[in-house]
């Protein structure tokens, strides 16, 4: 008689050796793709930050809040500008303001007693400023930055107004 052989159905080691490659590769292209999108994700939401906030900005220097002093108020000749200030007083009435520009800091907006009227969030920083006055055309070059935790995020902001009040 013959000796039956009992039929075993198992995998061999090399059977399990290439279905581990193969699962570790679709893992590792996941993981990349994952991080990929993680990494798009945080400049998307950094830059998203920034034009909300200088959207803000421009909103408040040029009309102030609820629409009285900002720049478009200004009396042309009360303004006075320097490297990390620029103050200006409203045509309308008595009051001053003073916006600070100071590097790796929060854009502020005071009034004359020293008080803020308006601050950027705190997460978003001044990197650089520049303030010129030719003839009744005021430009302000401002570079704000946002810093994630491993990486730092700037966007340039130009805004520019005409001084219309003597």
């Amino acid at each position: 008689m013959r000796a039956q052989v009992k039929k075993r159905h198992a995998f061999t080691l090399t059977e399990v050796m290439i279905a581990a490659a193969i699962t570790t590769l679709v893992l590792a292209s996941v993981c990349a793709l994952l991080i990929g999108m993680l990494r798009t994700w945080n400049a998307y939401s950094a830059n998203l930050d920034l034009s909300i906030q200088s959207r803000l900005l421009r909103e408040r220097l040029l009309h102030g809040i609820q629409g009285e002093f900002g720049l478009r108020h200004a009396d042309r000749n009360s303004i006075i500008y320097a490297t990390n200030y620029l103050q200006f007083q409203d045509s309308e009435s008595s009051d001053h303001f003073i916006i600070i520009f100071q590097t790796n800091q929060p854009l502020r907006i005071q009034n004359a007693a020293g008080s803020n009227v308006f601050s950027t969030h705190s997460d978003i920083l001044l990197k650089s400023s520049a303030v010129t006055l030719a003839s009744n055309v005021l430009i302000m070059d401002l570079v704000l930055s946002i810093n994630d935790g491993r990486k730092i995020w700037t966007q340039s902001q130009q805004i520019r107004t005409y001084l219309l009040n003597d």
